[in-house]
């Protein structure tokens, strides 16, 4: 691709000189009419060279006004003052930088009357001088706008807007008459609002057409698009929309649930997750119980809870200091009391300590009866004074001097007792136990509610293990 200094004047004028066989001397100068006289020569006489061009050309040049104004498009542009401005390539001997050199030739670059280079002297390699413009060699030669690349002859690409005058989208490209093709430039795309465009690069709210929320765009060919408005959000069912807000025309017994209500979404679609199925086995949407779902109170065919049945367990007494040896293990106790209408099987509840290794697991069936007792003892028959109705594994234990001891069932905490061995709790000694006065969860955390054990039992203890306590 030819490049050299300049302007970009060259692709706008129409361009004159040797290349149209007209306007060579005898000796493949362009020849040029000059006013004044220099070393002699009378006013009006043909010279080649004179530093103060005439603005009317011979030899079939077209002639320029009286003033000296260019014959181009640009109003701007002065042929014929030696002053390259507006679309001219050339001014006098004004080469605008250019040369044959730059235009990849050898010899010397002239200018037309028309202001536009004169190639007469340029000679490249392989062609005759002063030959016709060849289209399609690669180079802008006389009479061409461009050749085979936009690029013009100064390395100035125009635009669109350039060649249009008005402001214009897309790329202009060379056509293969060494023309500008400016049939890919468009008013679509240039920012402005022209007659026939909906819209020209900037957004519109759905609102401002009438269209409820969310952002139209415009699309590359200045259509608006309106594929993200939407009227959900107004309050009102629209085309569309199962529900909007408030407004929602359904109920869960609609959508083929027992309970429930359903709720509207963001997208203005019915959100069921409110509903529920009561018997499938889970506890969902507006359920309180599922009576397929295991749960801590009795649940009706209608998942409905009953509260009166909902475990209620208490721990209701503990030995922590046995009388053969107040600092082991075995003979510590804890007994847990029912106070509620129903039996209660406590297999799969976990009993925790202080410590995490005073945490085990009731992993066998484990009833209390509708206000009745159980015991979960460490040791022997012999060293607890009585059998126990849940083993607790070896290496379980109880602190002396204060520790904590939590029933948790199906993920709830069911009771939680943190004793101590110093007032207002009951100050015990080895063997007897402390039990709970008044049998109530809220109760046993009130060291002052627990009394010493009284009643006797097995070798030297006292207390009532899986009994009624003995408080007065």
């Amino acid at each position: 691709m030819l490049g050299f200094e300049g302007r970009r004047a060259f692709g706008f004028a129409t361009l004159l000189g040797c290349g149209l066989w007209s306007g060579c001397a005898a000796d493949g100068l362009a020849v040029i009419t000059y006013e004044g006289s220099s070393s002699g020569t009378d006013a009006g006489a043909t010279q080649a060279g004179d530093p103060t061009p005439s603005p009317t050309a011979t030899d079939g040049d077209a002639a320029s006004s009286s003033g000296g104004e260019s014959t181009g498009e640009d109003p701007a542009a002065r042929c014929g003052d030696g002053v390259v401005d507006g679309d001219e390539q050339c001014d006098g001997f004004d080469l605008n930088g250019s040369s044959c050199a730059a235009m990849g030739a050898v010899g010397t670059l002239a200018c037309t009357a028309a202001c536009t280079f004169d190639t007469c002297d340029c000679i490249w390699e392989g062609e005759p001088p002063c030959g016709p413009p060849v289209c399609g060699n690669g180079r802008v030669e006389a009479g061409e706008a461009c050749d085979g690349s936009i690029e013009g002859v100064d390395g100035w690409t125009p635009t669109c807007t350039d060649l249009l005058r008005t402001p214009h989208a897309g790329e202009p490209t060379c056509a293969v008459d060494c023309t500008y093709d400016t049939s890919a430039c468009t008013l679509c795309g240039n920012g402005v609002l022209d007659e026939g465009e909906p819209c020209d690069g900037d957004a519109v709210t759905c609102a401002e057409l009438g269209l409820g929320l969310g952002a139209a765009s415009c699309t590359d060919e200045c259509e608006i698009d309106v594929s993200a408005c939407t009227l959900c959000g107004n309050g009102v069912v629209d085309a569309g929309e199962d529900c909007d807000g408030d407004a929602v025309p359904s109920s869960c017994a609609a959508q083929g649930f027992a309970l429930g209500d359903v709720a509207c979404d963001a997208a203005c679609h019915f959100d069921v997750s409110g509903c529920s199925t009561c018997g499938d086995g889970i506890v969902s949407g507006a359920e309180p119980c599922d009576p397929a779902a295991p749960g801590l109170c009795a649940c009706s065919e209608t998942c409905v809870e009953d509260a009166q049945s909902c475990v209620s367990v208490v721990i209701s007494e503990i030995l922590y200091a046995p009388a053969a040896d107040p600092d082991a293990k075995p003979g510590q106790w804890i007994e847990l009391h029912n106070p509620g209408a129903t039996a209660w099987d406590l297999q799969g509840c976990v009993v925790t300590g202080d410590l995490a290794i005073d945490t085990f697991d009731v992993d066998v069936p484990l009833v209390i009866e509708a206000g009745g007792y159980a015991t979960l003892g460490s040791g022997t028959d012999a060293e607890l004074g009585f059998t126990p109705d849940f083993p607790m594994p070896i290496g379980v234990g109880l602190f002396n001097d204060g520790d904590i001891v939590t029933l948790t069932c199906d993920g709830v905490v069911i009771d939680t007792v943190s004793y101590d061995d110093i007032a207002p709790w009951p100050v015990v000694a080895p063997g007897t136990s402390i039990a709970l006065a008044v049998l109530d969860a809220s109760a046993n955390d009130d060291g002052a509610a627990w009394c010493s054990g009284a009643t006797a039992y097995g070798p030297g203890h006292l207390g009532t293990p899986g009994a009624p306590n003995d408080c007065p």
